[in-house]
C-alpha cells in the first residue's frame, strides 16, 4: 500500500510539473502574441504622426501663432479624419498648440473649444522630450476612455510649435483582451513604461491610470 502511495504521488507531481510547464509555454505564446498586436497598434500611431510632421514641415512654420493660424482650417480638418478613416483603434489626430489648446481636430468640424490636460505641457518644460504617453483619460469630446499618445512639433529653427496627439480607443484593447481571454480563462493588463495600469480585462476603471510599481510582478 505505501509503495502504491509513493508511486501514485510521484505519477501527481510528475502531472503537476508536466501542467504548469505547457501552462507557462502557452502564457509565453499568448504574450508574445499580444505584444506584436500592441506593438502594430502603437506603430500605426507613430507612422500617422510622422506622416503630419512631414506634412507641417513643409510649410515652413517659424512659431506657434502661424501653426495655429495656418493649420486650423477645414482642409486640414478633412485632411487629419481621412488619414485614421481606415484604422477602427484610432479615436482621433489632434493638433495643439505649446499650451494645450485644440489648432486642428479629427472629429469635429466646425472646431470645439478644447483645451487639453497638463500633462501636455512637459513639451514646454522638457525641452528634449520628443514623444510621450499620456495617462489613460476620459476623451473631452465623447466621455470615452482613451490613450494619447504626444508627439512635439518644432519648426525649422527648433523652436516648439505645438504637437500632434493620436488617441487610441481603449475599448479596441478591451475588446480584443476579452476576445482572447475569454477563450482561456485569463486576465490581460497592459502597463506603460512607468507601470501605470493602461487597461485590463476583466475591466476595472477605478484602476486606470493607477501606478502599480510596487506590486510584486515588477520586482521580479
Amino acid at each position: 500500500i505505501a509503495a502504491i502511495v509513493v508511486a501514485v504521488s510521484v505519477l501527481l507531481w510528475n502531472l503537476r510539473n508536466d501542467q504548469i510547464a505547457r501552462s507557462e509555454e502557452d502564457l509565453e505564446s499568448l504574450v508574445l502574441v499580444l505584444s506584436e498586436q500592441i506593438d502594430r497598434t502603437f506603430q500605426s500611431i507613430e507612422l500617422l504622426q510622422r506622416d503630419i510632421i512631414e506634412r507641417v514641415d513643409s510649410l515652413d512654420i517659424a512659431s506657434p501663432e502661424q501653426f495655429a493660424a495656418r493649420l486650423s482650417d477645414e482642409a486640414t480638418h478633412n485632411f487629419l479624419k481621412g488619414r485614421i478613416s481606415v484604422l477602427p483603434h484610432v479615436d482621433a489626430l489632434v493638433l495643439s498648440d505649446p499650451n494645450g489648446k485644440l489648432v486642428n481636430f479629427s472629429r469635429y468640424w466646425p472646431l470645439p473649444q478644447i483645451t487639453f490636460p497638463g500633462e501636455q505641457m512637459r513639451f514646454v518644460t522638457e525641452p528634449e522630450l520628443k514623444q510621450f504617453v499620456a495617462k489613460p483619460l476620459r476623451s473631452p469630446s465623447n466621455g470615452q476612455w482613451s490613450l494619447p499618445f504626444a508627439r512635439r512639433i518644432t519648426g525649422f529653427d527648433g523652436e516648439l510649435l505645438g504637437a500632434v496627439i493620436g488617441v487610441i480607443k481603449l475599448k479596441y484593447f478591451d475588446d480584443y483582451f476579452r476576445s482572447v481571454a475569454g477563450t482561456h480563462d485569463h486576465s490581460i493588463s497592459l502597463f506603460d513604461g512607468d507601470s501605470n495600469l493602461v487597461t485590463r480585462y476583466p475591466a476595472d476603471e477605478a484602476m486606470l491610470g493607477r501606478a502599480l510599481g510596487n506590486r510584486a510582478v515588477f520586482r521580479l
